[in-house]
């Protein structure tokens, strides 16, 4: 799931950046975030952080333009941050699994 959103990000935040030549500032510091957040997401490093900082791109960058798609990436950040980056990451490699206790 990680990995899906982070490619998603980044080619979504790439096409709108590199499409449009009259972005200003704050969408190109929006995209480059979504796309640095998205290649973290795609090798589970650093998840929470890069989880929180694209789900924040998202709410301010004006490059998502579908909202359904927004809300998508959106809601399934938050649940990156909530969950953690599973099994198959850099992060649990470097700092073990969380184990959910109820």
């Amino acid at each position: 799931m990680r990995a899906a959103i982070g490619v998603s990000a980044v080619a979504d935040a790439v096409v709108h950046l590199t499409g449009h030549s009259d972005a200003g500032p704050a969408v190109w510091v929006a995209g480059v975030l979504a796309i640095a957040c998205g290649v973290l997401l795609i090798f589970g490093f650093l998840t929470p952080i890069a989880g929180a900082v694209l789900a924040a791109c998202i709410l301010t960058a004006p490059f998502f333009g579908e909202r359904r798609y927004a809300i998508l990436v959106l809601v399934t950040s938050v649940a990156i941050v909530l969950l953690g980056p599973g099994a198959l990451s850099i992060d649990a490699r470097l700092f073990g699994r969380r184990e959910i206790k109820f």
